[in-house]
């Protein structure tokens, strides 16, 4: 489990492009345009890393930090110091 998110973070761009032209799909049958939030000098309560294009800035802010505390968590819950008891 741990490798095949470890893969898809190694290949981000080409995994994301997949799941972005779906929601973008989605979107279009719902008459909405794909846009990013607006950016604030200073944020608090969500990622604010630059980005030209929406598909960019869900790659960069949503995508890539969401696979990494999915391999943080599985690397934490099942170390080798974690007790595994059946």
């Amino acid at each position: 489990m741990k490798k095949t998110y470890q893969t898809i973070s190694e290949r981000m761009e080409e995994h994301f492009v997949r799941v972005y032209e779906h929601a973008v799909r989605v979107a279009e049958a719902l008459n909405v345009q794909p846009s990013t939030p607006r950016v604030v000098g200073r944020q608090v309560h969500r990622s604010n890393a630059p980005a030209d294009t929406p598909e960019e800035h869900y790659r960069r802010n949503v995508a890539i930090p969401f696979v990494d505390h999915i391999i943080t968590e599985i690397e934490s819950q099942f170390s080798g110091n974690s007790n595994l008891t059946r």
